[in-house]
This record gives C-alpha cells, sequence and structure tokens, in this order.
C-alpha cells in the first residue's frame, strides 16, 4: 500500500480559489487491480462519545480488507462502521 499524504497542505478545501502554488504534483503508477481511495479527514477524525477516533489505522484496515471488492462495496464497508461510531451522538 502506497500512502500519499495532503495533510501538509495546511488549509481547508474552498478557503483558496486558486491552490495550484500549494500542490506539488506526484506520479503514481497504477496497474491492474491497484485501487485509489479518496477521503476526507471527517472520516478518519469523527470521534465517538469517548473521544475514540474512527481513525486512519481503522480506514486502511477496512479498505485493506474488502480491496478485491467493488468500490461502491469498499465504502460501505467504510462508512458502516464510522455510522455506528457517530450513531450514540446523532439526534434520535
Amino acid at each position: 500500500m502506497q500512502r500519499i499524504n495532503a495533510i501538509d497542505l495546511g488549509f481547508p478545501l474552498a478557503v483558496e480559489e486558486q491552490i495550484a502554488d500549494f500542490i506539488v504534483p506526484e506520479n503514481v503508477h497504477l496497474h491492474p487491480g491497484h485501487i485509489t481511495v479518496l477521503y476526507t479527514d471527517g472520516i478518519r477524525e469523527t470521534e465517538d462519545i469517548n473521544g475514540l477516533q474512527y481513525g486512519l489505522e481503522q480506514l486502511i484496515a477496512v479498505i485493506r480488507l474488502h480491496r478485491q471488492l467493488s468500490a461502491t462495496q469498499i465504502e460501505d464497508a467504510v462508512i458502516q462502521p464510522w455510522r455506528r461510531l457517530i450513531a450514540p451522538l446523532s439526534p434520535v
């Protein structure tokens, strides 16, 4: 697994109209069977009522476990435990 971290961009989306000056291009070679996952920090930084985050390691583990599935199935595999995490925080 190759992780490309965009955290050093240092600004939230939609703050700057043009972001070309902030981006460093990186070439990634994809081959048959490789997958690309884009996610928002809202997934990995979500906390339950005890302050436990969904976390990057859980996100990676779920993707690795389900990598052979379709994109929609991988999405569901990521979102379902995330929804269980936030369920106690959601209004009834």
